[in-house]
């Protein structure tokens, strides 16, 4: 209920937690635009925004794909752990590095300076995980040489090689016998 939201809040406003009280705020204006406390939520949100940017900025986060999990450290510090892209968080003023990270994608860093006052957006694209198979040669010649592409890549036999999902040029050599491609 927006009421109880509101009340939690001023509870962390009280407490010193500005950043969690403006969050429990706007979930109370979330929850309804126009409960009783409305007015007096989006006066304490103003206040508290004032207040925090003398010595934080704010920093959103987006990505590529959505629903990325991102976590921030300023100077060093962590700040952040496991926030859900899109995600718009005050951040005390500093040098930011955002980390993110999704199942199927390789993770995605960048660094960015946070000054106070400030809005700094940034946006992170993660490369999906590329596909992988593995290659087997066997060859009637023990220790014939095998390529792909041009490059030694080991002996007959060649076991479960790794290579990312496309075509290969793949060739088997060995002295005194007819070169396999």
């Amino acid at each position: 209920h927006p009421e109880i939201a509101h009340n939690l809040a001023r509870a962390q406003e009280e407490l010193g937690h500005p950043i969690v009280a403006i969050n429990t705020f706007r979930q109370a204006l979330d929850m309804d635009a126009n409960y009783t406390f409305a007015s007096d939520a989006r006066k304490r949100i103003g206040a508290l925004d004032k207040e925090l940017r003398a010595t934080h900025g704010v920093l959103t986060v987006t990505s590529t794909p959505a629903q990325v999990l991102v976590s921030v450290d300023v100077n060093g510090e962590s700040v952040v752990r496991e926030l859900a892209t899109p995600a718009t968080i005050y951040v005390p003023a500093g040098a930011a590095t955002i980390r993110a990270a999704k199942s199927g994608y390789l993770d995605a860093e960048q660094d960015t300076s946070v000054v106070e006052g400030a809005d700094v957006a940034v946006e992170l694209l993660l490369r999906p995980v590329p596909k992988k198979g593995f290659l087997t040669v066997t060859a009637g010649v023990p220790t014939a040489k095998v390529y792909i592409n041009g490059k030694k890549v080991g002996e007959a036999p060649l076991t479960g090689h790794p290579l990312e999902v496309g075509r290969y040029e793949v060739r088997v050599t060995a002295p005194g016998y007819a070169r396999w491609a």
